[in-house]
């Protein structure tokens, strides 16, 4: 069931295998009703105990590009991205812990699992790196129980949404949080977690989008996720 926010025309994603494994073309059905409206500006919130200071971020992490200003996400509000989603009912909206962060929905656990999964959009200003420095970033947040590579793990797609460019990952495995390879885990291994992300290329700069929680609960929630992306529309 999709919620009322946004008034948008998905286009579907027609996505291309490019590494290992494929996924095949995402369907989507626009909403029967919805309402024109942008994501929220994220105000800057006091980051959770353990959290780096977001001015030193750790080694490995993509340049934060231009600083964060008052009411954006990372740079002029002005210069954010002029996308629109059309949100899932079924997802609960919360205030952004970060400035970097334009929107931040929580998803209730799937039963069997211990923890809700989060759906966040991420902005940094035009800056954040490349998609292939982020797409690294990724691979070396996960550990597979076979020993082998994220990045052989890893399925990324290619397509489109609202005209833009598309880059989607799916990886599974044992999630440290850690920015980047070598770099110490956030919370320690968390064992049976999966990540859906996208990044998507806007006029402004590159737009993030990232689903991340236990296993089941993010694969009952890929196509909720997808649908959200690829209902993606400039104006």
């Amino acid at each position: 069931m999709i919620r009322a926010q946004v008034l948008v025309l998905a286009l579907p994603i027609a996505l291309i295998a490019c590494s290992k494994g494929t996924t095949p073309p995402l369907p989507y059905s626009p909403p029967a009703s919805a309402s024109s409206a942008t994501m929220p500006g994220a105000p800057a919130e006091p980051l959770p105990p353990g959290h780096p200071p977001m001015g030193d971020m750790p080694p490995g992490h993509p340049p934060m590009g231009a600083a964060p200003g008052a009411g954006s996400a990372g740079g002029d509000a002005a210069a954010s991205p002029k996308v629109t989603f059309t949100t899932p009912s079924t997802w609960v909206a919360e205030t952004p812990s970060s400035s970097m962060r334009l929107a931040q929905y929580r998803v209730s656990r799937t039963a069997g699992d211990n923890q809700d999964a989060a759906v966040v959009v991420f902005w940094f200003g035009g800056g954040g790196g490349s998609i292939e420095a982020n797409l690294e970033r990724w691979y070396g947040q996960f550990t597979q129980p076979d020993g082998r590579p994220s990045r052989e793990a890893a399925i990324v797609t290619k397509g489109t949404a609202g005209g833009m460019a598309l880059t989607r990952v799916e990886l599974g495995g044992a999630y440290s949080g850690q920015m980047g390879p070598g770099a110490p885990p956030a919370g320690g291994h968390q064992a049976g977690h999966r990540m859906v992300a996208a990044v998507l290329e806007t006029p402004e700069g590159l737009l993030f989008v990232r689903l991340l929680g236990p296993e089941k609960t993010v694969r009952a929630a890929t196509p909720s996720f997808d649908a959200y992306v690829t209902s993606a529309k400039k104006p």
